[in-house]
């Protein structure tokens, strides 16, 4: 069954590095485009030049660039559905280094709510397979940054609905029926990429900000006549390039995978990172056999949460995590790079660890510090308290 697809307690075969190489790091932010007419126009308005190159056995997808009010902006014409505009995605990030994809396409409408406006997707049906290797199985699938966008729509007086939507892989199967289930749920429109794209920036630690413009309607009959100025209407990617101005750098945490944790060797295994670990011995080794049982507890177990930090380059810079001691207290670590320390890392990571231990219903944080370890403060500053010389108590 498809949705059994969902692995991530063994390795994958194949990865990027395999055909690119080594990741590019040029741009941060990217947008996708679906029109051909808005990507040439795109050519012809403005100074652009290309950065890199998705490549196929059917052809090369070229990554462009542009400077927009100071900021350089990555894009490109991607491949359409759910599998190939996300796997497109994942292989413009390798080459590119962005890392925030702004996405916007046409959709058909299935309530009269959204005429004269955008759709901003607040969730999407998942009626298609690629979301199903990547997420685990589920009606809906939420679109994270939904508010971010919403947000900036209303401060541009753009009008707008928010809203479930529908991501199919079978437009020509968009039954009467199967119009009316999603529309009883709640769905303002259907579309094909957007299931599985949230999916792919998910379980990569991607951000997407995406939003739709309606161009056929399914009432009594279907009626595709605003199809194509929903296409191709230029006007989506000027509000795009502004959008992107307004996404900020910072620090975040991302939950990696099995076959990620090549950075935690390289973390626990370099001296001047772990010589805060002295005492226990400093550095230790974490060969690549090690790597399964560790990630069966802290990938895995639900009683362990472990994520990597990204610094505001959203390049790696440490680790966080807890161990659970009951169903609402826990123990907490945090790795920083010797590199990246002393530059308000650490104390950002903290605080997004603080909110993702609320929303797993912990009520109380302990960590284990030498006493005479500088960064106490920083824990003191975010609301621990020393209970005894060597642990430190932060209650939520």
């Amino acid at each position: 069954m498809i949705t059994d697809s969902f692995d991530i307690a063994t390795e994958t075969y194949i990865n990027e590095e395999d055909f690119y190489g080594k990741q590019g790091k040029m741009v941060d932010t990217c947008i996708i485009i679906f029109s051909d007419q808005i990507y040439q126009k795109i050519l012809t308005t403005y100074a652009c030049k290309k950065i890199s190159e998705i490549s196929g056995c059917n052809g090369s997808t070229d990554i462009m660039s542009l400077v927009y009010k100071g900021k350089e902006i990555a894009f490109y014409l991607t491949e359409l559905g759910s599998t190939m505009c996300a796997q497109c995605m994942i292989e413009a990030a390798w080459v590119s280094g962005a890392y925030r994809f702004i996405m916007s396409g046409s959709c058909g409408s299935i309530s009269e709510k959204t005429k004269g406006k955008y759709i901003i997707p607040t969730e999407s049906y998942r009626d298609e397979g690629m979301s199903y290797h990547f997420k685990k199985p589920s009606d809906y699938i939420a679109i994270k940054n939904h508010e971010k966008v919403a947000s900036f729509f209303k401060e541009n007086h753009i009008p707008y609905i928010e809203g479930r939507v529908w991501t199919t892989d079978a437009f020509t199967r968009e039954t009467r029926g199967a119009v009316q289930k999603r529309r009883e749920e709640g769905c303002l429109a259907v579309e094909m990429e957007i299931a599985g794209v949230e999916a792919v920036a998910d379980f990569y630690g991607f951000e997407l900000y995406t939003f739709l413009e309606c161009g056929d309607t399914f009432a009594e009959e279907y009626n595709n006549t605003g199809l194509n100025e929903a296409n191709h209407n230029h006007s989506k990617f000027e509000i795009e390039l502004e959008f992107a101005l307004t996404l900020k750098n910072e620090v975040c945490l991302f939950q990696p995978h099995i076959e990620d944790l090549w950075y935690r060797k390289q973390l626990v295994e370099d001296e001047k990172t772990m010589s805060f670990n002295e005492a226990y011995g400093g550095p230790f080794p974490f060969d690549r056999k090690k790597w399964e049982p560790f990630y069966q507890k802290w990938g895995l177990d639900e009683n362990y949460f472990y994520r990597y930090i990204f610094d505001e380059n959203h390049s790696y810079a440490g680790e966080i995590g807890y161990v659970k001691e009951t169903d609402t207290t826990c123990w907490m670590h945090i790795i920083v790079e010797y590199e990246k320390r002393n530059q308000g890392i650490g104390t950002k990571a903290i605080q997004l660890f603080i909110e993702e231990a609320k929303k797993n219903r912990i009520e109380e944080i302990k960590v284990e510090m030498d006493e005479n370890d500088k960064n106490i403060a920083v824990f003191i500053k975010q609301g621990f308290s020393q209970v005894c010389s060597t642990v430190f108590v932060k209650k939520l």
